[in-house]
């Protein structure tokens, strides 16, 4: 059940992002022989939601390459976890990095 909703998410000391920022991420879900699966590339932050301990992003893609306009919910704080229907899948944080350059692709 979601406890928190909010227009704001503070990924470091310093870095924040606010509805609308476009942003990449990195690292993500990961197959028990180390491979990604994960997403990458640019995302528009929407808003972040707390379940229990964990923190998720809910962002739309914007890197035409990948998925453009598709809806990604994004784990990004908490410890990592195993789920019992993927089970050889370990569910790991991703990394955000903000972008400098807030121009339209």
């Amino acid at each position: 059940m979601i406890q928190a909703m909010k227009k704001t998410f503070r990924y470091s000391q310093r870095g924040e992002l606010k509805e609308g920022d476009q942003f990449r991420v990195s690292g993500g879900p990961i197959y028990r022989d180390k491979r990604r699966l994960g997403h990458k590339g640019i995302f528009e932050f929407k808003y972040a939601f707390q379940v229990g301990k964990r923190v998720y992003i809910e962002a739309i893609e914007v890197d035409r390459t990948y998925g453009y306009g598709q809806s990604a919910t994004l784990f990004v704080k908490g410890r990592s976890y195993r789920r019992p229907a993927t089970p050889g899948v370990l569910v790991k944080t991703y990394k955000v990095r903000k972008l400098r350059d807030q121009q339209p692709i």
